[in-house]
């Protein structure tokens, strides 16, 4: 009997083995670390919040540059942004939107927006076709905002050209003449604005930019007035001023985690100088908490007992290594960098705020 256990164990471990062996080539496979020949030229160039992709009925948290597939669908949950791009297409998607790609073909890729929206363009004189019901729509070198909604597809196309088929209720097409700018959602105008001084669309770079700038200025008021209403202040608290910037990050593209693109504005401005009103003996860090929570910048600190401070762990999303070896964020009070933590330093009446993620260790 023990000699039967003892030539037992041998093929047991082997078993073993060749089972784990295979279940690591199927996670491989369907992660996209071996080649496969529905893979698409585009791949994940960045996200934000809770994503999925789903392939072969199996649903994953996706990673940076991972290819992809024919039959894939990628998700969205809830204040998430994914984003997929090549040399030659760029499509973003918004929180809670599902798309999938029915066919993998380099030239003419096929997808379906389930739910939500997509903003998408196709650069370089490539077509990329929509498909709705099994009614398609071709965007050819196109700017445009897919939105599915009530088992419809609405399209408003920006630019380029578009190609559908007659009596199609299932896709309705909003061409440039039908729209207007001060119609279109904050995000569109964020996406609008990266591409107007490179490519055609159906208003001018100044219009969109200064479309932009206006709802800026209405963000400032509404915040100001927000944090005016917040705490009622005697007459004689101060002001200071805030602001919050990661501009450096563009300087230094290559070294940032991409998973975090999605989180550095285009003009890396987080937060514009805002005035804040605070109380004798408020400090850095409670006027910090306090303009993030008015203007829902997601923020979070640490206490360092060594210093007897707080430390900033991340602003935006935006962490320490996020940018390089030596990345993270530093604060400077009136042009100077003080040696200690920003709970530590106590605020004067008219103090100038500025909160910096640096890439190379200085401010």
């Amino acid at each position: 009997m023990n000699n039967k256990k003892k030539m037992a164990s041998p093929f047991l471990g082997l078993i073993l083995l060749m089972v784990s062996i295979l279940m690591l080539l199927t996670t491989g496979w369907i992660r996209g670390s071996f080649d496969h020949p529905d893979t698409t030229e585009l791949s994940l160039a960045g996200t934000s919040g809770n994503t999925g992709l789903t392939r072969y009925a199996i649903c994953f948290q996706p990673k940076t540059g991972i290819r992809i597939r024919k039959g894939d669908s990628l998700l969205t949950g809830k204040d998430a942004k994914l984003e997929v791009q090549s040399d030659s297409y760029k499509i973003s998607l918004r929180p809670d939107t599902q798309i999938r790609f029915i066919a993998a073909d380099k030239e003419q890729p096929v997808l379906e927006v389930i739910k939500g929206s997509a903003f998408i363009n196709c650069r370089s004189g490539k077509t990329i076709i929509l498909q709705e019901n099994n009614k398609d729509l071709s965007l050819h070198q196109a700017t445009a905002c897919v939105e599915a909604e009530d088992n419809s597809l609405y399209v408003s196309l920006y630019g380029g050209t578009c190609e559908e088929p007659e009596n199609n209720g299932e896709i309705v097409l909003r061409q440039p003449g039908q729209l207007l700018l001060h119609e279109q959602n904050d995000a569109t105008i964020t996406d609008l604005l990266s591409l107007c001084k490179t490519t055609d669309l159906c208003w001018k770079a100044d219009e969109i930019t200064q479309e932009s700038a206006d709802r800026e200025r209405k963000r400032q008021a509404e915040l100001q007035k927000k944090l005016a209403e917040e705490v009622n202040y005697s007459e004689d608290s101060s002001v200071c001023s805030i602001s919050i910037v990661c501009d450096s990050i563009w300087k230094n593209e290559s070294a940032l985690n991409q998973e975090k693109k999605p989180y550095v504005p285009s003009d890396g401005i987080i937060l514009p100088v805002t005035d804040v009103n605070f109380q004798e003996g408020e400090t850095v860090l409670d006027v910090l908490e306090r303009v993030c929570t008015a203007a829902e910048i997601p923020l979070e600190y640490n206490y360092t007992p060594a210093y007897k401070s707080y430390y900033i762990e991340g602003i935006n999303h935006l962490y320490e290594f996020d940018c390089g070896p030596v990345s993270g964020w530093v604060y400077k009070v009136n042009d100077v960098s003080p040696n200690y933590g920003c709970s530590s330093f106590t605020l004067h009446k008219g103090d100038r705020i500025e909160w910096i993620y640096t890439c190379d260790g200085v401010s």
